[in-house]
């Protein structure tokens, strides 16, 4: 069993990683909990690649509907959007109180760019509806990108699932780039980049579910040539 920054528990093994414990067990919570200070991370790594590598260096900063899962567990905070709206919506301010001064630390250690984490859909669309998630998460995003954007940094979010849905949404938080783009959960990368490569980049559109998996070296090969 281990015990991480954030308050989880989870069993760890070389096959898998499972949350046994959230740290927020009831709506009280949302009120109370106490979010790790950005300075006890590990931000050492940062400098490190930056002096002892000639590559762009992005940290990443997990933040949003997948993260809120991992303190909050999924039922109780979909439970909660219903339910106990207010309270929520104050964790919610909390947190991205706590992300901007992530994204600030993340700067302030030389990263090149801010990699925004969140994983808020799965093949078929998203978890909660659009305009819970523009409410809770998209916002969000917008306020953090304008503040690393006022330090000079771009911003990618990677996003897992379908996110054709709401493409637009997440083009009007003024992010830089997309990663993930997942064709198992019917993302054309060629599609989006027709329509909207003045607006964003697109990164991905590897098959995770085949191809990665049990797919041969030369077929990955081939395929990455071609995007």
């Amino acid at each position: 069993l281990i015990k991480d920054i954030w308050g989880r528990i989870f069993i760890s093994s070389p096959e898998t990683t499972d949350v046994i414990h959230h740290p927020i067990q009831s709506t009280d919570d949302f009120v109370h909990y106490h979010f790790p200070p950005p300075k006890n991370f590990f931000w050492d790594n940062i400098a490190r690649w930056k002096e002892q590598s000639p590559f762009f260096t992005a940290c990443q900063i997990d933040i949003g509907f997948s993260m809120m899962v991992e303190l909050i567990g999924f039922e109780r905070l979909v439970f909660s959007l219903k339910d106990e709206r207010s309270k929520l919506f104050t964790f919610i301010k909390n947190f991205h109180d706590f992300a901007s001064e992530m994204v600030d630390m993340a700067i302030e250690k030389g990263a090149d760019c801010t990699w925004l984490a969140d994983d808020f859909a799965h093949n078929l669309g998203t978890f909660i509806s659009p305009k819970d998630l523009l409410e809770t998460d998209f916002q969000y995003i917008d306020l953090l990108t304008k503040r690393a954007h006022r330090r000079g940094l771009p911003v990618n979010l990677h996003a897992c699932g379908r996110i054709t849905d709401v493409i637009d949404s997440l083009i009007s938080t003024g992010i830089d780039s997309l990663m993930g783009i997942q064709p198992a959960a019917g993302n054309n990368i060629y599609e989006l980049h027709s329509k909207y490569h003045n607006h964003l980049t697109f990164i991905g559109n590897l098959d995770l579910n085949e191809l990665l998996t049990f797919g041969s070296l030369l077929e990955v090969n081939l395929l990455v040539k071609e995007l």
